[in-house]
């Protein structure tokens, strides 16, 4: 071989090396070559932001719309405890409705008391008379003793009816005559006490007596009839009570001035 023949492929082979290189350095696609030198802020490329969702913006104070009034909640009415009816205030038992007639009750009051006490049984004068008096005016003793007596009839009627309830019963056969005649006695009794409304009325002051007088026989007679009865009468507390109205009677009798 020829000594100028290897010369020449060596640098054959150079020149290829430098024209071709064997490992040319791969440049990405689409880049650019970063030049810190030139870079400023204003030009630095922005970061594209990640796909993702848009945020939603947040609200301000002054933009929030304001609910209009059909949008808001009614609130619910409170119920209050259901109360019970209030009664109608009475003419009598308000002290400030009508104070005229209750310092004339008070003043009614004190006239009975007073005309009760002239009788030996005061306090059944008042107890008697009670459901019976007015609700307004004066009561004198005229009225007070209408009042009595027909608290006085009441009694009678009450105590004849027990008396032929105890003849219809058997319950006393020993004791049955006394009791039917007792219910006479109370029978006389109402009509004596027929006679003394009429006298009253009349203004005929013997006669009332009279017939007041008459109603302590029929009730004491009565009693006369179980005297000799072993135990004790079954009409005593009906006659008691009714002597001692009759007395009250009598006792309001005298305070009338005919």
């Amino acid at each position: 071989m020829r000594p100028e023949i290897p010369l020449l492929l060596s640098l054959s082979l150079s020149l290829s090396s430098l024209l071709h290189p064997a490992n040319p350095a791969c440049v990405p696609r689409n880049s650019s070559p970063t030049y810190p030198y030139l870079s400023s802020p204003s030009s630095s490329p922005r970061p594209s932001p990640a796909r993702g969702p848009s945020p939603t913006p947040a609200s301000s104070p002054s933009t929030t719309p304001t609910p209009s009034p059909a949008e808001e909640p009614s609130p619910s009415p409170v119920s209050s405890p259901s109360l019970p009816p209030t009664p109608s205030p009475s003419p009598f038992s308000s002290p400030s409705a009508t104070p005229a007639s209750s310092t004339r009750s008070s003043g009614l009051q004190d006239a009975i008391e007073g005309m009760c006490k002239h009788t030996d049984h005061p306090e059944l004068c008042l107890s008697s008379i009670s459901s019976l008096l007015p609700a307004f005016g004066t009561v004198d003793a005229r009225t007070l003793l209408a009042l009595e007596m027909k608290a006085c009839q009441s009694h009678t009627e009450l105590a004849r009816a027990q008396a032929a309830k105890l003849v219809d019963d058997g319950s006393a056969p020993s004791s049955a005559s006394i009791l039917q005649s007792c219910a006479e006695n109370y029978e006389d009794a109402l009509n004596d006490l027929a006679a003394a409304a009429k006298a009253l009325a009349e203004g005929d002051k013997g006669t009332l007596n009279v017939m007041l007088s008459a109603l302590l026989d029929d009730y004491g007679t009565c009693e006369d009839g179980f005297a000799e009865m072993p135990g004790t009468s079954p009409m005593a507390s009906y006659d008691d009570t009714l002597t001692k109205l009759a007395s009250n009677c009598l006792a309001l009798a005298e305070l009338i001035k005919f």
